[in-house]
């Protein structure tokens, strides 16, 4: 995973700092809008499938001159993965987290190619859960940050305000990049042998 990061930078870091000035513009110039979650979240689903598809083009599943399934296979399978998530997140968050591992796989599914990819990640995962469990637990942490930076985030004093909001912003953008990079490692690695997953942390 680290050398699909190192490979894939001039990918990782425009989104990085696209994700975090769309979050942050948006909750710093309207703080009290009840819609900001869900533009918020739109904005993320957009420009998260231009890192689906630098990878997916790292990775080999798009090959030179190929451009790939369109927005719109993306699209329904991010609003399938979104929608299921956030439902099992309400059930006492466990069938949330459970959900999320084992879709990991969903996205670099649409890009490999065949049908049902929720499906297709679904099989995959299920030998490796725990091991996959071990790895998110990372990206929990980065949820962590955030939400712990949140409840500093309408402390009265702008500077604190402001720092805050970065800090939240940043983390979440780090761990939907994480996710991505976890997800298409695991994908590789595993299309062929899932005991193969050990080599995603080398």
């Amino acid at each position: 995973m680290l050398e699909l990061a190192r490979r894939s930078l001039a990918t990782i870091v425009p989104v990085f700092f696209a994700l975090f000035a769309v979050g942050f513009a948006i909750e710093f110039y309207f703080p009290d809008g009840i819609w900001i979650g869900i533009v918020i979240a739109i904005a993320q689903f957009v420009i998260c499938y231009f890192l689906a598809k630098g990878l997916a083009q790292h990775v080999g599943l798009i090959g030179e001159g190929e451009t790939g399934p369109g927005f719109g296979s993306y699209f329904g399978v991010a609003f399938l993965v979104g929608l299921g998530t956030a439902i099992g997140f309400l059930l006492l968050v466990i069938p949330g987290i459970v959900l999320t591992v084992r879709w990991l796989l969903a996205f670099p599914a649409v890009f490999a190619g065949g049908n049902s990819p929720i499906s297709k990640s679904w099989e995959m995962t299920g030998p490796v859960f725990w091991k996959l469990l071990a790895a998110y637990i990372i990206g929990m942490l980065l949820i962590g940050v955030t939400f712990l930076a949140y409840s500093y985030a309408y402390d009265a004093d702008q500077t604190v305000h402001i720092a805050a909001l970065a800090v939240a912003n940043a983390a979440a953008a780090a761990n939907s990049i994480y996710s991505f990079l976890l997800g298409f490692a695991g994908f590789v690695l595993l299309r062929d042998d899932s005991a193969a997953l050990e080599e995603v942390f080398g």
